[in-house]
C-alpha cells in the first residue's frame, strides 16, 4: 500500500515559566502559615497545618484519606485561604509527619484525634468539614460521636 507520508503535527514544547512570569503549575506552593504538633492521649504526635487569616469568618477542616497526607489538600488550601478562609489540615496518625502512638487505629479513634485537633486549632466559630475517601468516613464518625463540635444551625454561609 502506497500513499503520502503521514503528516503529524510536531508536539509543542511545554512552557517553562521563570519566577518573573509567575508560578509554574508544578512548582511548590507556599509553606503553611503555621505548623503545630499536637500530642494525643496515647502519645501520638499529630502534625497540623494552618493557613489563612486568624480572624476568618469560616474555618475549613480538611481530612485526607488512607495512604496520603495533608499535602493532598495543598492546592485546595491555597484556593480557600486566598478567599479569606482559615484552613486546618493535618497528617493523620501514622501518616506523613505524624507518629502512630499506641492506640489501635479505628474510625472512632481517628475521629477522636480529629476532635482534639478541632478543639485545639478551631475552638470557636463556624466550621466547614471536608474529607477525601477515608477522611469522609472519619467525618461521619465524628459527627455521630461528637455532635457538640458541630454548629447548632445547618444554615450555610
Amino acid at each position: 500500500m502506497t500513499g503520502a507520508p503521514s503528516r503529524r503535527p510536531k508536539p509543542s514544547p511545554i512552557p517553562v515559566l521563570s519566577p518573573a512570569q509567575g508560578r509554574s503549575p508544578i512548582s511548590p506552593l507556599p509553606a503553611p502559615t503555621s505548623t503545630h504538633r499536637i500530642r494525643l492521649p496515647d502519645g501520638a504526635e499529630v502534625t497540623a497545618y494552618l493557613d489563612g487569616p486568624a480572624d476568618a469568618p469560616l474555618t475549613v477542616v480538611l481530612v485526607h484519606g488512607l495512604s496520603v497526607t495533608a499535602d493532598l489538600w495543598r492546592v485546595h488550601t491555597q484556593h480557600l485561604a486566598d478567599r479569606g478562609m482559615r484552613v486546618v489540615r493535618y497528617d493523620q496518625r501514622a501518616h506523613g509527619r505524624s507518629t502512630r502512638g499506641t492506640a489501635r487505629i479505628t474510625l472512632e479513634g481517628l475521629a477522636d484525634d480529629l476532635a482534639h485537633i478541632i478543639e485545639r486549632l478551631a475552638p470557636h466559630g463556624p466550621l466547614a468539614l471536608a474529607g477525601h475517601s477515608m477522611g469522609g468516613m472519619i467525618l461521619q464518625t465524628l459527627t455521630m460521636l461528637r455532635p457538640d463540635l458541630l454548629p447548632a444551625s445547618t444554615d450555610c454561609c
